[in-house]
């Protein structure tokens, strides 16, 4: 009797050894899994990270180009053979027409274009690209001397703030509309909507800005 009560207990003990190192087992595995999903999560955030940043890193490290500029419109210039969109502005194409404070059309575009071609006139220019907009145009920041480009042109009333890229104008413009220079002087259609084939501007109480 004694031997099958020790036999039995040796089972038992065997059966419970056995099922903690089955425990053990699928605790390890468990881990393994956790610390292998937890390296893949890593691996793909730095992958994710690594393809974004030459990008970031090619706009942050290209030299400006600087040299002769030539004024295309408001806010398009060539400098050393390369064209760029002034960054953060907005200005009529050449062909636009604008009214004016007595509600007479004028020229706009070329207006635009002639106060931008003054400021770059026997200056050297130097652009800093930030990269391509939806157009694939090389949006830069464009300095003549010590004259931000596209500020200047906010400042004269030639352009408008884009702001869907930068709210860095957003006030020079409500100075330059405040003091009705320029575009503001009387209605306009909105560069934008122009491109677009819109034709009637919105009455002047109406005149809006881009969003």
């Amino acid at each position: 009797m004694t031997g099958f009560l020790l036999s039995d207990g040796l089972r038992i003990m065997r059966a419970q050894k056995s099922l903690l190192i089955r425990r053990a087992h699928m605790v390890a595995c468990v881990s393994l899994l956790a610390a292998l999903a937890l390296s893949g999560a890593v691996l793909l955030n730095s992958q994710a990270r690594a393809a974004d940043a030459p990008k970031a890193d090619a706009n942050a490290t290209t030299p400006p180009v600087a040299g002769t500029a030539v004024a295309i419109d408001g806010s398009h210039v060539v400098v050393d053979g390369r064209r760029f969109k002034l960054f953060g502005i907005d200005a009529p194409d050449v062909d636009q027409t604008c009214d004016d404070a007595k509600g007479k059309a004028y020229p706009c575009g070329l207006d635009a274009r002639a106060a931008l071609a003054a400021l770059v006139a026997g200056n050297e220019v130097a652009c800093k690209p930030v990269g391509p907009n939806q157009f694939d145009e090389m949006l830069a920041r464009c300095m003549a001397g010590t004259v931000d480009l596209a500020r200047a042109e906010i400042d004269a009333g030639w352009a408008i703030a884009d702001r869907t890229r930068s709210l860095d104008y957003a006030d020079p413009e409500l100075a330059a509309r405040a003091a009705k220079r320029g575009l503001w002087q009387g209605r306009f259609v909105p560069p934008v909507d122009w491109r677009a084939g819109e034709r009637v501007a919105p009455p002047r109480q109406f005149q809006r800005t881009v969003p």
